[in-house]
């Protein structure tokens, strides 16, 4: 059940997304500008959701600094979450409900 601590360390692996930030963290610059490598992803607000998304992280090879992950409860907009980070977006992952009205520009 997805309100029980562990659910995100059994979640399938998304393999075009976990590929995709794999490449990004691998190739470090493009065009001659650095690369920086940030996750968003959807959570649930529940107290161990965000260590197990960063277990999840882990186990699937991507491995960035906790400062470039942004977790957004659901339900929450990511583009807002995004916005107030200061990010440039290149890619999506996980549920695409939680990206809606960032792609719409």
């Amino acid at each position: 059940m997805w309100s029980a601590p562990g659910y995100a360390r059994t979640l399938e692996k998304l393999n075009n997304v976990v590929g995709a930030c794999k490449k990004l963290l691998k190739e470090k610059y493009f065009n001659g500008e650095k690369i920086n490598v940030y996750i968003c992803s959807a959570i649930v607000s529940m107290d161990f959701a965000v260590e197990d998304k960063k277990y999840w992280l882990k186990e699937m090879g991507i491995n960035i600094p906790n400062e470039n992950m942004i977790f957004v409860p659901y339900g929450q907009s990511k583009k807002k979450a995004i916005e107030e980070a200061g990010v440039i977006m290149l890619a999506s992952g996980d549920f695409n409900h939680s990206a809606s009205g960032y792609f719409d520009q």
